[in-house]
């Protein structure tokens, strides 16, 4: 009888055994499963979001040329304004968005004069306008006047913008004639 108690702890140990076994190799089996399928979803995850992301570039690039026209049909509404004294709109940014409202708003050339530096840099960089920090104001206030529509006129041509001396000394001339500053 101990030897029958001997043989079933013996075909236990094996079968205990035996069964280890068994569930390493499923373990391993289902890790294996596991890493192909992750590698299958990498390569999904890949590919969708390439796709994804060439799909947002082209919608990205369509978005950026409707602003762009957006932007140039307001300046050319704006200039045709300016030439027959009527009040211009606000230009919007290239992002598509209106000029921030702490911003003061540009409905003559002589707004763009008033701006400060921080301003001034403001709306160069909203419209997009290439600059170097030591480019003179007249040139930056020259460069947001002409996105503006300010610029194409005769009598805008003539407004001579001040230095940064001078900006707390002017005021915001509605749309008329300016004459320069020399007559």
């Amino acid at each position: 009888m101990l030897q029958a108690l001997y043989q079933k702890v013996n075909n236990l140990e094996d079968g205990q055994s035996s069964l280890k076994e068994d569930m390493i190799q499923g373990q391993n089996s289902i890790a294996e499963r596991l890493s192909m399928l992750e590698g299958r979803f990498d390569t999904f995850s890949i590919s969708f979001h390439a796709l994804n992301g060439e799909q947002l570039s082209r919608i990205r690039n369509v978005e950026t040329k409707t602003n762009e026209t957006r932007t140039s049909a307001q300046r050319s509404e704006n200039i045709i304004n300016r030439e027959s004294y009527k009040d211009t709109k606000p230009i919007p940014f290239i992002n598509g968005q209106e000029p921030p409202s702490n911003l003061p708003e540009l409905k003559t050339i002589s707004d763009v004069d008033n701006l400060n530096p921080s301003q001034l840099k403001t709306y160069l960089e909203g419209y997009g306008c290439k600059y170097v920090e030591n480019e003179p104001q007249t040139s930056l206030k020259r460069k947001v006047s002409d996105v503006a529509g300010f610029i194409k006129c005769p009598h805008d041509n003539l407004y001579e913008f001040s230095t940064l001396q001078d900006i707390g000394n002017q005021s915001s001339t509605p749309n008329r004639i300016l004459r320069s500053r020399h007559n």
